[in-house]
């Protein structure tokens, strides 16, 4: 693919999803990508994957479009115990902080179609597919058709939520997506769904 909507990035596997996910604003903002395939990031076959030095998961900044297409990702794990900056944040991709506050009409950055299982995402900041949306900027963030199942834990000291851990009050549109897993935490401030 090209990156753009006629033309999608492809992402098959983990090694393609982990580079999505770790190019960060300045390569993501703007293009298209579209996964193939289910993903295993872990051997989720054994039940006791997590205890097992798991393969962690780490992300940055993402300002692009995702489409799952209907497919899953299983066996995503964070732990982090940093209290402040990117660190803090435990999820799929931490947040869209895309430095650009202009955008107004059309969403900026999308996630659509893609399903979260057999996962565990734990930190002060926590939620299954996203961080924070939009870091300090208030370009538009979309997220529709997509899920956590019931074997994906989250876990924030802080903040967190079943899909993305807190919005900040930022331009948010969440359609047909919902969280049946498991979420806790230690603090009483910012738990939702």
């Amino acid at each position: 693919g090209e990156g753009t909507q006629a033309s999608p990035y492809l992402i098959s596997n983990g090694s393609e999803l982990h580079k999505m996910a770790m190019d960060g604003p300045t390569v993501t903002k703007g293009k298209y990508y579209k996964i193939t395939e289910d993903i295993y990031l872990n051997n989720v076959a054994d039940d006791d994957w997590k205890s097992k030095s798991p393969k962690a998961w780490s992300s940055s900044a993402f300002c692009g479009h995702l489409d799952g297409d209907g497919h899953v990702i299983y066996g995503a794990y964070r732990v982090t115990a940093a209290t402040k900056g990117n660190d803090a944040w435990s999820a799929l991709l931490i947040n869209t902080y895309c430095g650009d506050a202009s955008a107004t009409v059309e969403p900026s950055v999308s996630i659509k179609n893609l399903g979260i299982e057999n996962s565990y995402f734990e930190g002060k900041f926590a939620g299954a597919i996203l961080g924070k949306p939009d870091g300090a900027t208030y370009a538009h963030f979309t997220m529709e058709n997509c899920y956590a199942g019931a074997d994906v834990e989250v876990k924030g000291s802080k903040r967190s939520g079943g899909l993305i851990s807190t919005t900040a009050k930022r331009n948010i549109v969440i359609n047909n997506c919902y969280f049946t897993g498991k979420l806790s935490g230690e603090a009483s401030q910012g738990k939702g769904g």
